[in-house]
């Protein structure tokens, strides 16, 4: 398996990429990190993001290795639970939350839609709803 970032090269081009507010589609091996970079660069660039998981194991992974590794700046939620830094900018949750708190989304600067190989409505309609509302994806 070949890690999603290499060097500080690599690094810092995801970084401006993700600064920049371009719409981006990563792909790598399984494992090798998109989910987990993804959102602790979100974090660190201070963006206001939802990272949308299809499912709730999906949310509690994604959002231990990012805080044990990475970053502080991070909160899960799910229908019946939540947790994380009350405070933090981005939030890792499952894609039906992510679609039913639309008032939510209409603030956020990004939103990650990950495990697409998985297709789902939820993620369909999400991805709807992010373009119209014209955000970063």
């Amino acid at each position: 398996m070949k890690p999603l970032i290499n060097n500080a090269v690599q690094q810092q081009q995801l970084e401006d990429a993700i600064a920049s507010g371009v719409n981006l589609i990563l792909t790598a091996d399984t494992g090798a990190g998109k989910s987990v970079t993804t959102t602790a660069l979100l974090a660190k660039l201070g963006k206001v993001a939802i990272v949308a998981q299809p499912r709730i194991s999906n949310v509690k992974s994604v959002f231990g290795i990012t805080k044990a590794v990475f970053s502080s700046n991070i909160k899960w939620a799910t229908a019946d639970e939540k947790g994380g830094n009350r405070n933090a900018t981005v939030t890792v949750m499952t894609d039906g939350l992510a679609i039913a708190m639309y008032d939510y989304l209409r603030t956020v600067d990004a939103v990650v839609i990950d495990e697409v190989h998985e297709f789902s409505n939820n993620q369909v309609q999400l991805l709807y709803l992010a373009k119209k509302l014209g955000k970063q994806i």
